[in-house]
């Protein structure tokens, strides 16, 4: 049986680390843009419902005078 240098076997062990660590870091960048997102139609929907609340009672007044 043939002995492997240990060199090889680091080298093989960091490529392999790099990728996953790359692997991850695209993962999460990804996961980051998501949650990002959610949150943001999260805000604009409450957004949106307070400010229908808000002129809501307006728009009725402002239909039922004229």
């Amino acid at each position: 049986m043939k002995k492997i240098p240990e060199k090889y076997i680091i080298y093989g062990l960091l490529s392999i680390g790099a990728v996953v660590l790359t692997f991850t870091f695209f993962n999460l960048s990804q996961t980051v843009e998501d949650i990002a997102e959610s949150i943001l139609h999260e805000k604009k929907d409450q957004t949106q419902v307070e400010l229908d609340n808000f002129f809501n009672p307006v728009i009725s007044d402002f239909r039922n005078c004229c």
